[in-house]
């Protein structure tokens, strides 16, 4: 395609150019921070030091909250709003409460035995789950994780699912 477009020598030139996992992965990482090391940079120096943050949250394809970080600022005399970053919200609460887990894990029904993995680890995640669902809102959540009876039935069948995962090796 490039030899079409720009000739037989811009393809020699793109070829020569290493495209490895970890050298793409380094240079989106190394953009990104210079793209931030601007905007911080442009609203240090903003008229007044001025400027607005707004926090938002959406959810992802894998159903998993993410905060979103925009600021707003005139610089130059011209208005401008930049993205930020994007923050996975339950695993930064679970980072900060120093949590065993960073993720909760799904079940499948193909592998309908990951349940005991996935009950243990909402049990192991209570505290996490408990603050999470009262910072969303999710009531009826929360009246799940406050109930001592059904804390108790999840740690029980987390348990009969890990011995029936062991009888099934």
């Amino acid at each position: 395609m490039v030899e079409i477009v720009l000739g037989d020598e811009m393809k020699k030139k793109i070829a020569a150019v290493p495209l490895s996992n970890s050298t793409v992965q380094r240079r989106i990482s190394d953009m990104a921070t210079d793209i931030k090391d601007q905007v911080v940079q442009e609203i240090k120096s903003s008229a007044f030091g001025l400027f607005s943050i707004q926090l938002d949250e959406s959810t992802d394809v894998a159903y998993c909250s993410q905060l979103m970080v925009f600021a707003r600022y005139v610089h130059a005399g011209v208005f401008k709003e930049k993205f930020l970053f994007c923050s996975p919200l339950f695993k930064q609460l679970c980072y900060d409460m120093d949590a065993t887990h960073h993720s909760l894990l799904f079940h499948t029904n193909v592998r309908w035995l990951s349940r005991g993995n996935v009950t243990e680890r909402i049990f192991q995640l209570r505290d996490e789950l408990k603050l999470f669902f009262e910072v969303q809102g999710k009531t009826e959540f929360l009246a799940w994780i406050n109930n001592e009876e059904w804390i108790m039935r999840l740690a029980y069948l987390g348990d009969i699912f890990e011995q029936l995962n062991k009888l099934n090796l």
